[in-house]
């Protein structure tokens, strides 16, 4: 019942409303990578460090902050929650105190995500500097350069 009504959210535009708990190097990333999305709205970012780079990244994106996920669980807008800490006694915490029909993401999912994410901030670089290399050696080439399709498209 409860994939029915994701895939309802989701039909009907309707954003999920995601708490990154954790703003490590995984946290950030994870903030990078969701911040965009069409179909994820970022409702906050919980690390105990005031300085760790997912808070800092938050604060400049005007994603609210916390040192303590309660604060966001008492204005009770969460769909989803991501553990990005890695903790087992956070999972367990999060567990207990998540409200009801809040989702969980934590453990091996978690890393699963970070691990994509990452994959993906990486082939977006290696993408990136690609451009650069062809753009580069097109632009500094003294002959004319003409591309063709054999399908004529």
């Amino acid at each position: 019942m409860e994939q029915i009504s994701r895939f309802m959210r989701y039909a009907s535009e309707e954003k999920l409303r995601v708490l990154i708990v954790g703003a490590g190097q995984g946290g950030e990333a994870l903030l990078r990578a969701l911040h965009n999305e069409m179909a994820i709205s970022i409702a906050g970012v919980v690390d105990t460090n005031p300085d760790a780079p997912g808070i800092m990244l938050a604060r400049s994106m005007d994603i609210p902050t916390a040192s303590d996920w309660k604060e966001f669980f008492a204005a009770g807008k969460i769909d989803e929650v991501i553990n990005a800490t890695g903790s087992a006694a956070v999972h367990e915490k999060l567990t207990q105190e998540k409200p009801e029909g809040t989702d969980l993401v934590s453990g091996a999912g978690a890393k699963m995500l970070w691990m994509l994410v990452d994959k993906h901030i990486r082939s977006e670089e290696y993408l990136r500097l690609s451009e650069i290399k062809y753009r580069t050696l097109t632009e500094q080439i003294p002959a004319m350069i003409y591309i063709a399709a054999l399908d004529d498209n």
